[in-house]
């Protein structure tokens, strides 16, 4: 509901309030003859929109206040802030969830319709804490902008006026994202964070090839994160470290605590180029592991072409598990390993018809 005006001396008082307003900021005051003022001007090299308007509605006048800072600042575009709500949960039944952070505290506060590189790079930490009290209250991130709209009501005094434009420019200030920053943001936010999920949003867009992080920065970061608490952020830091990160990743493949498509997604990470873990890769195959990671191991092998463990997958032939033993005669194909011949003839009398396929199709590939 709109202020309900009740006499002359309070729309007075007001205008007054926003004149004082306008001179303590060192901003532009525009009136027009009715009741309407706007505030416009740069501060600290941040543009501020204020505009007060008088409204009728029915039987009812008011204020309405507008404020607008940040206009020209490079507060990402993708960036959309709003505080959460019923109705916009009930939206989201139909349109899908919004994005999330990683903060689950913040998630719960906000909506994110996106989420990219850029605005993850600008929610930090201290910037989501910012953030937090101004949501509450009503402002919005929106088109490179941070706003507020609402009724003007009596407890919002020049006081306030100022008090809200600054902490709106200090919050403008610290959104801002250019692109000589935008690593070094993702990054300090991947290394910093206090929220793992968050530390883990900020190293995926870090390293997704579409951002075009500097390779010394990425192997930096990753290294900075091979003992993150989180085994996921570990995983993805390992990746990104090169031969210092194959240790992490042996470790999580070792971890039996861990689930098993990330012990598994570690095994796929040792194999990659430009210098696959052999050791590490040796190792898993000559252990009594869960199938699914000798398997994978195999698969590693074979399709990264990893003769010096040509030997290793050869002894995988007489695993217990009918699904290591096809793997390995598919390993032993790919890699051309003649020497595998004798155990491959005998795998075609094996107990598993899959595994006696496979066996032929290997003999067939050697020949």
């Amino acid at each position: 509901m709109l202020l309900e005006l009740s006499d002359s001396e309070k729309r007075r008082h007001l205008l007054e309030e926003w004149e004082l307003a306008a001179d303590e900021l060192g901003l532009g005051l525009t009136a027009s003859e009715t009741y309407d003022r706007t505030l416009r001007g740069v501060i600290e090299g941040v543009s501020v929109l204020a505009g007060l308007k008088y409204e009728r509605r029915g039987k009812t006048h008011g204020f309405r206040v507008t404020l607008c800072v940040g206009q020209g600042r490079p507060i990402p575009k993708s960036l959309v802030v709003h505080k959460d709500s019923l109705g916009r949960s009930m939206s989201r039944l139909l349109a899908g969830q919004d994005e999330q952070i990683g903060d689950p505290l913040f998630d719960q506060l906000v909506e994110l319709p996106a989420l990219d590189a850029w605005s993850c790079a600008a929610l930090s930490s201290a910037v989501r804490e910012q953030l937090t009290g101004p949501v509450e209250l009503g402002v919005q991130v929106d088109n490179g902008t941070v706003s507020f709209v609402q009724v003007w009501n009596e407890a919002y005094d020049r006081a306030w006026l100022v008090e809200t434009l600054r902490s709106m420019l200090n919050l403008a200030q610290s959104l801002s994202v250019t692109p000589d920053s935008l690593h070094q943001r993702l990054a300090q936010n991947a290394i910093h964070d206090p929220s793992p999920g968050v530390r883990l949003q900020n190293l995926r867009f870090l390293a997704d090839p579409s951002t075009l992080s500097p390779e010394p920065l990425l192997a930096t970061t990753g290294q900075a994160l091979l003992e993150d608490p989180n085994p996921r952020v570990r995983l993805l830091a390992a990746q990104l470290a090169g031969a210092r990160g194959h240790a992490a990743l042996a470790a999580l493949a070792a971890a039996q605590q861990l689930e098993l498509g990330l012990r598994v997604a570690a095994v796929t990470a040792l194999g990659r180029p430009p210098v696959p873990a052999l050791g590490a890769l040796r190792a898993l195959l000559a252990l009594a592991t869960p199938p699914e990671l000798l398997c994978e191991a195999l698969s590693v092998v074979g399709q990264r072409g990893l003769k010096p463990l040509a030997d290793a997958a050869l002894g995988c032939v007489a695993s217990e598990h009918e699904t290591v033993r096809g793997a390995a005669a598919n390993a032993l194909a790919a890699l051309a390993y003649r020497e595998a011949e004798p155990e491959l003839i005998a795998l075609l009398s094996d107990a598993s018809a899959e595994v006696q396929q496979k066996s032929a199709e290997a003999l067939g590939a050697l020949r």
